[in-house]
């Protein structure tokens, strides 16, 4: 296919003694060495499969006895198959033109250890082709509806079906986020990519919103971690997202000592302080703060999230337990240097201007 022998010797670099290990309730078995397939989840596998798969697309499209159908308003070209992944769809005109696809399949099938399987094949049969004798095809006619990809087709080729299932189906609208109106889900996410935020705290909102933060619990429900519990000493619940930034006696530590740093900025006092908007930036009276107000209690709320993420990642990752007053003056460092890039020395602009608020209250 024409590939430099230097990228061929790069991707079977990347599979000379491939080993595999199976995770059983947390144990992991001896190593098997792997001698055929692509690896999983690796981001090159679907390229090398389609590598493999596109001869036996080219075979089925050169062919001069295949007859496909021809497409309108194209100038006369033809479709012959359609390919999605290991999904291949034949279109033929003849009798003829499926026997020589079924041939050149199994000849494709014996050069590349591939094989078609016949108990999964279905056809159904389009348009003029009464009196055709399909009893001799090895193929599976299907009668009733057609299905494709997910998508239906009834014997007219209309597939009116696919908008009887989806108009029939009683939908309504679900928040992207748990526990929140579509409102709030909006909100939270603007909150995430807000313009104040270092990146590395826009991708912190962005994982907690999603609750993908490589917690214990996350980790384990993937079959990456043994125990889904939280590594405090002698915190036996489950680390979830919440957990570890709310709920766990570190984090609810850690909040209680910061707060004279959010409270001037709440709303309405210390009363108003909670998951939904220390965690998403969501809650009642935000309405009510200016642009500059929202930013300075939103850059102060991932602070100290941040640094509840970065001393638990030293307690798992090197076993440093870090005190509660040096997590406090991490994060008084932090907020001091946050505020003087964008609101210069004592609170205010240098230039009187401050990134765009996304809470929807007062400019």
């Amino acid at each position: 296919m024409g590939f430099p022998e230097r990228f061929i010797a790069w991707v079977g670099l990347l599979y000379k003694g491939l080993v595999s290990k199976i995770l059983v309730n947390g144990h992991l078995s001896k190593a098997v060495n792997i001698h055929s397939g692509v690896r999983q989840g690796c981001p090159l596998s679907p390229l090398l499969y389609v590598a493999c798969i596109e001869p036996l697309a080219q075979i089925l499209r050169r062919d001069k006895w295949i007859r496909g159908l021809d497409v309108p308003g194209t100038g006369g070209l033809t479709a012959t198959c359609v390919l999605y992944m290991d999904d291949v769809t034949l279109l033929a005109t003849d009798v003829l033109s499926i026997r020589r696809a079924m041939d050149l399949t199994d000849w494709y099938g014996r050069a590349s250890g591939a094989k078609l399987n016949r108990n999964k094949s279905e056809a159904q049969l389009f348009g003029p082709w009464d009196g055709v004798d399909t009893g001799r095809l090895d193929v599976d006619f299907k009668e009733t509806n057609f299905k494709i990809l997910g998508v239906k087709f009834d014997k007219e080729g209309g597939g009116r079906d696919n908008w009887t299932d989806m108009l029939g189906k009683d939908r309504e609208p679900v928040s992207p986020v748990p526990g929140l109106t579509l409102c709030e889900a909006k909100q939270a996410w603007r909150n995430a990519s807000h313009p104040a935020l270092q990146n590395r705290h826009k991708d912190l909102s962005w994982m907690v919103a999603h609750e993908i933060l490589p917690v214990r619990a996350v980790m384990h429900s993937r079959g990456m971690a043994k125990n889904p519990t939280c590594p405090r000493s002698g915190c036996n619940f489950p680390e979830t997202v919440r957990h570890l930034l709310w709920e766990c006696g570190a984090a609810r530590d850690l909040w209680a000592k910061t707060g004279p740093l959010y409270f001037p900025s709440l709303p309405a006092g210390g009363a108003q302080i909670g998951y939904q908007l220390a965690i998403l930036g969501v809650g009642r009276g935000l309405k009510d703060l200016t642009a500059q107000e929202f930013t300075s209690l939103w850059l102060t709320l991932n602070v100290i999230k941040d640094a509840i993420w970065a001393t638990r990642n030293l307690l798992v990752g090197k076993r440093v337990t870090v005190p509660l007053h040096a997590c406090e003056l991490k994060v008084t460092s932090m907020l001091q240097g946050y505020r003087a890039t964008i609101f210069g020395r004592g609170g205010r602009g240098r230039t009187g201007r401050v990134p765009a608020a996304t809470n929807p209250g007062r400019p």
